[in-house]
């Protein structure tokens, strides 16, 4: 329950406003960003359509990295603008890359950075110093 004072601080309301409105605007660049990079030109709708369907999608159990899911949903709601399925698949392996790869990327930047393996952070025990 005291998580959610920061929302019942009045003082706090435009930090939270803003915040809210970048962490929306963000994937949603990423999503036209991708379309353009395809030569996708859809109306400003279809990032927001795609990101709607994909977060309802990834929401019903799914192979580990929503792989499978991820595609059909983004493929789906391209397909309501009507791309093809061939693009609409190509546009959901390229998005889906470049919001997998970079995150990967980075956690495999730390763990070598902390001299760990990948089995040792999956055994990791919650130690002080331990990952997880």
């Amino acid at each position: 329950m005291h998580g959610l004072d920061g929302v019942r601080t009045p003082s706090h309301a435009v930090p939270l406003i803003g915040w809210t409105i970048l962490v929306w605007l963000a994937p949603a660049f990423a999503a036209w960003t991708v379309l353009m990079a395809l030569d996708l030109h859809l109306p400003l709708a279809a990032p927001w359509v795609v990101l709607a369907f994909v977060g309802l999608g990834v929401s019903i159990p799914s192979a580990p990295g929503y792989i499978g899911t991820f595609h059909f949903f983004a493929k789906t709601a391209l397909a309501l603008f009507g791309v093809s399925s061939a693009a609409g698949v190509g546009y959901a392996l390229l998005f889906h890359a470049s919001q997998v790869l970079p995150v990967t990327l980075i956690g495999w930047l730390y763990l070598l950075r902390e001299n760990m393996s990948l089995g040792e952070a999956a055994r990791a025990t919650g130690e002080p110093g331990a990952v997880g």
